[in-house]
């Protein structure tokens, strides 16, 4: 009895709708899978994918894999292809950035004469060599560097467990101390300006701005939420984990003017439609996204003549802020704005609410 080196591509429906097949590669199987999910219509979502099922079932019957590949020689330029092939994150956002950071990786590789070498090879001092260019070239910011490293250890890792490489070259590599953050909180008179201004020239931007100050929604989480995400009988908004930056579900109170834009907003659009869509921020069937968010902001604040530091993130320091002088409780903050613990939460309080530290007032005069 033959056995296949490989488990037939199959289409799976539903909300993580993708194709998937396993194959063998040395002595263990790999999963592949290849998400549709892109595609809103469920009839061309499931006539694409049967149609892609059926496309692959015929080249593993016939004898390709995608082993045979790493098989015949791990060059960095087939190691990255593989990479690029089989496990790029699931978000749109995230999918564009780490295909970003790959390809410069490439560009830079082909320049260096990497890019067809055993990738095995290439090794810290490389590693360094790259971080130090992009460092150079692109001006980065401590921040910046540290996310080029980030996601180059995440390649890197992959393709040390896919036996690629033997160590991770970006591994041992320290992170730079980043600097205090550049945005900053927003006073209230400038809040006020960048509202009125939004009203009369970006109309469509003034719900998305409201979402950041009051519930402190971040830009990128704005563009996956859909209409079923708001519970207009509930005044909430519920976040769902693989649409928060924390991958962790939360409801978030609505306040009731904020409810109200809402329901004009939203109308009668499906509960399916995203919240915000590329059609000038409608609801609708493609997801806008944060570049075009931040573009809206750019326009405000250059009209406005506003410093870059107050970016459209800092609505949501600002919102933070605001809420802090009016909450009874740290908890109610720290929920509404979904912090990590409450020592985030307290900095807000503190500034809100400062308060005298009753034993310092109460020293005697020592000299």
């Amino acid at each position: 009895m033959t056995h296949l080196s490989f488990k037939p591509a199959q289409y799976y429906p539903g909300k993580d709708a993708r194709v998937e097949y396993y194959y063998m590669c040395k002595d263990q199987w790999i999963r592949k899978r290849i998400r549709v999910n892109h595609i809103t219509n469920e009839i061309e979502r499931e006539r694409y994918a049967l149609a892609l099922s059926k496309s692959l079932n015929e080249q593993l019957y016939s004898g390709w894999s995608p082993a045979n590949e790493q098989s015949e020689g791990q060059t960095m330029r087939k190691a990255l292809r593989f990479y690029l092939g089989n496990f790029l994150p699931e978000r749109e956002d995230s999918i564009r950035t780490y295909k970003s950071t790959v390809s410069i990786f490439t560009d830079w590789c082909e320049k260096k004469s990497y890019i067809d070498k055993d990738c095995s090879l290439f090794s810290k001092k490389q590693a360094l060599e790259f971080l130090a260019d992009m460092n150079i070239s692109r001006k980065l910011t401590a921040r910046s560097y540290n996310n080029y490293l980030t996601l180059m250890r995440t390649v890197f890792n992959k393709l040390k467990e896919q036996q690629y490489v033997s160590e991770n070259p970006f591994g041992g590599i320290s992170k730079k101390k980043p600097k205090e953050k550049k945005r900053k909180v927003i006073p209230t008179p400038i809040l006020r300006d960048i509202k009125s201004w939004a009203n009369n020239y970006l109309p469509e931007l003034v719900l998305p701005m409201k979402l950041i100050f009051y519930c402190g929604i971040r830009p990128a989480e704005l563009c996956r939420l859909k209409v079923e995400n708001v519970r207009f009988d509930l005044s909430l908004i519920y976040i769902e984990a693989h649409q928060a930056k924390d991958h962790e579900s939360a409801p978030i109170s609505l306040p009731t003017h904020v409810l109200h834009d809402l329901v004009k907003h939203v109308g009668n659009s499906r509960s399916d439609h995203y919240l915000f869509s590329s059609l000038n921020l409608k609801p609708g069937l493609k997801s806008c996204n944060s570049r075009l968010l931040a573009k809206k902001w750019n326009k405000i604040r250059k009209a406005l003549m506003l410093d870059d530091s107050y970016q459209m993130y800092s609505l949501k320091d600002s919102g933070a802020l605001a809420l802090a002088k009016n909450v009874d409780s740290p908890i109610e903050l720290k929920d509404q704005f979904r912090h990590s613990s409450l020592d985030t939460t307290s900095i807000y309080i503190r500034k809100a609410k400062p308060v005298a530290n009753v034993n310092i007032m109460n020293m005697k005069e020592e000299w």
